[in-house]
């Protein structure tokens, strides 16, 4: 397989370059100056083909605009924040550009930022995109049979579809805002794993609502990546700051919980969006319960919640399917609805999750083993067992 990169847009930011020698070019032929926003939504397309639409002598305007910006090239374009890292991921793989610029222009682009890729397939003397053709080019250069194409805008969706290979859109460049695809990364970290998926580096655990399950390797080590997906529908700005918030969050009540003596998953990494973590091998409690009443497994379970709570950490989801089962230790994974609280009234609820879970089993009668635990750890016990008897009661009377 080889993966295929989009130029402007997706690997470069020339906007400033395009729209200066945009407005020369008009300028120089006596022609009415496009607006800014006018030459961006233009950008992609093939100069001869935007220069014949709006004069008779398309060919002469490309020629100057094409020396008019060999002067400026150099010193305003661009290498997207994060590419850099997404190439070095990629080192040993096949790796090339498919652009609607011409061949020469487009690799001596790339020799100014000081990557060598290979293919680089431009508008050269062959249809352009949405055409599948220069896709296909591309992989026929370097003897493949499959590819992956990287790209900002809907007509790089259509040209992976025309062609026949998985496209991967990416929100930051031209039209990232309005692309329709399925799978779209807003940040360089999102493009490697979104890669890695493509080529089978990594295999998906769990989708959530709110964020994916990978499991992957770090530093030769087994681990799980947890990574929180965008949502459209959010504001990109504050989408971009919720997850971070939320993954720094996550990531220190992790941190904490492995402090005050409880078994979690080792913390190797954290980026804006993803905790990368130990991969826990063992049984969940919930398969455990599913064979047998283990009333031991319960008081660790309990004694392991106490030491949370006493330390005012609320997990937020104390199910059966959040708790692993290794090496006969007990370890609590996934605190992504957790937070700090030294309400008695969250503790309450904290544990009446647990025994909710319990019930759906057919194990409610082992609860009392989780208190007979909690209580050796947690010296307010009595108070928050009060509680949970109380939310117990409101749930009755819903009903």
């Amino acid at each position: 397989m080889i993966i295929l990169f989009d130029l402007d847009g997706t690997m470069i930011d020339d906007r400033k370059n395009i729209i200066e020698c945009f407005k020369e070019t008009q300028r120089a032929f006596g022609l009415k100056e496009w607006s800014s926003r006018e030459i961006t939504e233009m950008i992609g397309l093939p100069l001869e083909k935007v220069f014949s639409a709006i004069a008779p002598l398309g060919e002469e305007m490309k020629t100057f605009y094409e020396k008019r910006y060999a002067t400026k090239r150099r010193d305003k374009t661009l290498l997207i924040p994060g590419i850099e890292r997404a190439l070095s991921f990629l080192k040993g793989f096949k790796v090339g550009v498919v652009t609607s610029r011409s061949n020469r222009t487009a690799k001596a682009l790339l020799s100014d930022l000081g990557l060598t890729l290979d293919p680089v397939v431009g508008s050269d003397g062959i249809k352009t995109k949405p055409s599948g053709e220069p896709i296909r080019k591309a992989m026929a250069l370097a003897g493949e049979s499959s590819a992956v194409y990287i790209g900002d805008t809907q007509i790089d969706a259509k040209s992976a579809e025309n062609a026949g290979v998985d496209f991967i859109g990416v929100s930051w460049g031209i039209d990232g805002k309005n692309l329709r695809c399925s799978r779209l990364a807003e940040s360089a970290d999102e493009l490697i794993s979104l890669i890695k998926e493509t080529l089978g580096l990594r295999k998906t655990i769990k989708q959530g609502a709110e964020a994916k399950l990978y499991e992957d390797t770090f530093l030769g080590r087994r681990c799980v990546v947890k990574e929180r997906s965008s949502k459209g529908y959010r504001e990109k700005n504050f989408d971009r700051a919720l997850r971070a918030h939320r993954t720094r969050e996550e990531a220190k009540l992790i941190h904490e919980a492995g402090i005050c003596g409880v078994n979690v998953p080792r913390i190797y990494d954290v980026t804006e969006d993803s905790i990368v973590m130990e991969f826990i091998e063992g049984r969940r409690a919930k398969e455990v319960f599913e064979e047998r009443d283990d009333k031991e497994l319960c008081t660790e379970i309990g004694r392991a919640a106490g030491r949370l709570h006493s330390n005012d950490i609320i997990h937020g989801d104390i199910t059966t399917s959040n708790i692993i089962l290794h090496e006969n230790r007990v370890y609590f994974i996934d605190f992504g609805l957790g937070e700090k609280s030294s309400e008695i009234e969250k503790k309450g609820v904290d544990l009446h999750v647990l025994a909710e879970a319990l019930k759906a089993v057919g194990k409610e009668k082992l609860f009392d083993h989780v208190m007979e635990g909690y209580r050796s750890t947690y010296d307010e016990a009595e108070e928050v067992i009060k509680r949970i008897e109380e939310i117990s009661k409101r749930g009755r009377y819903a009903d």
